[in-house]
C-alpha cells in the first residue's frame, strides 16, 4: 500500500476579520477561507446566523490555538424588526405561523417595552439555532419536526437603542453578552406589544474589540488574491494584535527560555492594576510567544506560568 500524500499547507497564520454576506453559514465561510489561504487550519470564533451579515472573526494557522484566549464576550448588532407576524425561525426566512394587528403600536410604546430587555434577562433561544439538545443541534430537530423545548437561560443586554420607527418596521442597535439571540429579543418584544414580530435584517458590527469596519468580504479577498496572485497577508492581524485586549508582558531572553521549557517566571506589574488570569507574553520585538496565567503575587513581582507557548525563542 502506498503512503498517503499530505496536502500542502501555506503556513499562513493570523486573525482574519470577515464581513459575511447573507445566505452563508459560518462553515461556508471557513471552507472558502481554507481554499483561498491554502491551509487546512482555519476556524471561526462563534457562529453567525446564515441570514445575518457582518463580522465573523476567522483564525488561521497556529493562531487557531489562540481562539480560546480572545475576549469575545461582548457583541454589537444593528437589526430591523417587522411587527405583525411571527415565523418558525423568528426571522424572515421562516414560514409565518402567527399574525396579529400592530396598528396600535406607537414609538412611545416600543420605547417603553424595550426597558424590559435591558440588563440581565432570562431568554429562550430560537428553536432554529445551533444549540445542542441531547447531542443534536436544535435546528436539526426543528427541521425534522421533533417537538422539544429549549430552557430559558441568563444573558445580558448592555444597551438597546431604538434608531428609527416607521410602522410596521423598526431599526435597533443592541450591545449584549455572547449567547444573546437578537431573534429571541424581537420575538418576545412583539408579544409584549400585543402583537408578533420577527427580524428582517441582522448585522453584527462588533465582536469584543474587533470591528466590522476593519473587515473584508470574501469577494474582496478573492479579487485581491487573483490580482496579486497570492493570498494578501496585510488583511491578517498578527497574533499579538489578536490578543491586544489581554494584559501583556515583554520577557527577557532568560525568561523566554524558561517559558519555552514550561517554567514559571516573575514579572513586574503596575501596582494600580494587578492582572490575574490570562496574559500575553511577548519577546523583545513585541511578537507574541505565548499565553500565560498570572496566578500569584510575590512581593513586587507577579508569578506567571505558561499556558500555551507558540514560539520558542
Amino acid at each position: 500500500m502506498g503512503r498517503r500524500s499530505k496536502r500542502n499547507d501555506s503556513g499562513i497564520s493570523g486573525l482574519l476579520l470577515i464581513n459575511k454576506d447573507a445566505g452563508m453559514t459560518s462553515h461556508d465561510v471557513v471552507s472558502k477561507v481554507r481554499w483561498l489561504a491554502g491551509t487546512r487550519r482555519v476556524g471561526h470564533t462563534g457562529t453567525l446566523d446564515p441570514d445575518a451579515t457582518g463580522l465573523l472573526p476567522i483564525t488561521l494557522g497556529h493562531c487557531t490555538k489562540l481562539a480560546n484566549f480572545l475576549i469575545l464576550d461582548e457583541k454589537v448588532y444593528e437589526f430591523e424588526l417587522e411587527l405583525g407576524s411571527e415565523t418558525t425561525t423568528d426571522d424572515s426566512s421562516g414560514e409565518v405561523i402567527r399574525t396579529g394587528s400592530a396598528e396600535h403600536v406607537t414609538r412611545e410604546m416600543l420605547e417603553q417595552a424595550l426597558d424590559a430587555y435591558r440588563g440581565p434577562i432570562m431568554q429562550r433561544p430560537p428553536k432554529y439555532s445551533a444549540i445542542r439538545i441531547d447531542g443534536k443541534r436544535a435546528h436539526e430537530l426543528a427541521r425534522a419536526g421533533v417537538e422539544f423545548e429549549i430552557p430559558a437561560r441568563p444573558v445580558e443586554v448592555k444597551s438597546l437603542e431604538l434608531l428609527s420607527f416607521d410602522a410596521p418596521r423598526a431599526q435597533l442597535k443592541m450591545r449584549c453578552s455572547s449567547g444573546t439571540y437578537v431573534r429571541s429579543v424581537v420575538r418576545d418584544l412583539g408579544q409584549d406589544l400585543g402583537s408578533f414580530a420577527h427580524t428582517t435584517r441582522i448585522h453584527r458590527v462588533q465582536v469584543g474589540s474587533f470591528l466590522c469596519d476593519n473587515a473584508v468580504t470574501l469577494e474582496e479577498l478573492e479579487q485581491r488574491k487573483e490580482q496579486e496572485e497570492s493570498f494578501p497577508l496585510d488583511v491578517l492581524m498578527t497574533p499579538a494584535q489578536m490578543v491586544a485586549s489581554l494584559p501583556a508582558f515583554t520577557l527577557t531572553t532568560q525568561q523566554l527560555e524558561k517559558i519555552s521549557m514550561g517554567q514559571s517566571v516573575l514579572v513586574s506589574f503596575d501596582e494600580d492594576d494587578v492582572p490575574m488570569g490570562f496574559v500575553a507574553l511577548l519577546n523583545g520585538d513585541e511578537e507574541l510567544v505565548g499565553i500565560g496565567i498570572a496566578k500569584d503575587k510575590k512581593a513586587d513581582k507577579l508569578l506567571v506560568s505558561p499556558k500555551k507557548v507558540f514560539i520558542a525563542k
